[in-house]
């Protein structure tokens, strides 16, 4: 799938190949992170035909007058609205409808930051790492195979990723069970084994769904992990943007430099 970024961001004009995993590499402020709200914008404006409308506006190029996402082959435009006052000036105002998608399609997007959000979906939101595992998976008949790729991932973090259900509460718990075998919980264990079973399980999610996976903040794992992560990613298939901050963990794989208002092969 082609997407392809117009005053987006800091982005004047960008095109990017979403086939596998893909990684979006630069420094700061390059619009590694604009990538992704503007694929968050375009699957929820494709799919339900409606975003708010300052999320919308904030995207759009510092000075431009409108902004374009297009993905696969639908596109979304991003314009402000003129509206004449009383001192003959026009003025550039959020109201109305600032959006039109062009086509409609069902593209949705799970974006693995602090926590996993959905995009496009019914189940649109914010969901804790227990919450996604214990509502989101079910919903999709993935949970047997999330919990399976995400102990595969997280065997050289020395975890299990383990489902405890009560059966007179109806109440499902999500634990991760370490060597010594301890039961942690969630905000229990390091943020860096969380990432790993997040990213991980918004794949399988991502696989069922037919939606994009954009994960970001994987720098703060160690090189042995990311590179399994990687790997597991890669055998999914799915269609993966990771954003990162780190040459070393780059290692020959597909990405795109973004710097001066573009996007480049590295």
């Amino acid at each position: 799938m082609r997407l392809v970024l117009s005053n987006v961001g800091p982005i004047r004009e960008a095109e990017f190949n979403l086939s596998g995993v893909v990684f979006l590499y630069g420094p700061h402020g390059a619009g590694k992170t604009a990538v992704a709200r503007a694929l968050s914008v375009a699957s929820r404006v494709l799919g339900r035909g409606s975003v708010e409308a300052r999320e919308a506006v904030s995207l759009i190029n510092r000075g431009a007058e409108k902004a374009v996402v297009e993905l696969g082959e639908h596109a979304v435009e991003l314009a402000w609205r003129h509206v004449a006052v009383k001192t003959g000036w026009l003025e550039r105002r959020l109201e109305g409808d600032i959006y039109t998608g062009v086509g409609v399609a069902d593209i949705p997007l799970i974006w693995v930051r602090d926590g996993v959000r959905l995009f496009g979906t019914e189940t649109d939101g914010v969901y804790s790492f227990s919450r996604f595992v214990e509502e989101v998976l079910p919903a999709y008949d993935a949970l047997e195979e999330a919990l399976d790729f995400v102990n595969d991932v997280l065997g050289p973090a020395g975890f299990q990723l383990e489902l405890w259900g009560d059966s007179y509460t109806q109440q499902t718990a999500v634990v991760f069970r370490g060597e010594d075998g301890e039961e942690y919980e969630e905000d229990a264990v390091s943020e860096a084994v969380l990432k790993l079973a997040q990213a991980a399980a918004a794949a399988v999610a991502a696989r069922r769904m037919g939606a994009l996976l954009f994960i970001d903040g994987v720098d703060l794992l160690q090189e042995e992990y990311a590179r399994r992560l990687f790997a597991a990613l890669s055998k999914l298939e799915v269609p993966a943007l990771v954003e990162i901050h780190r040459a070393d963990l780059l290692g020959g794989r597909r990405c795109y430099l973004l710097k001066n208002g573009g996007a480049e092969p590295c």
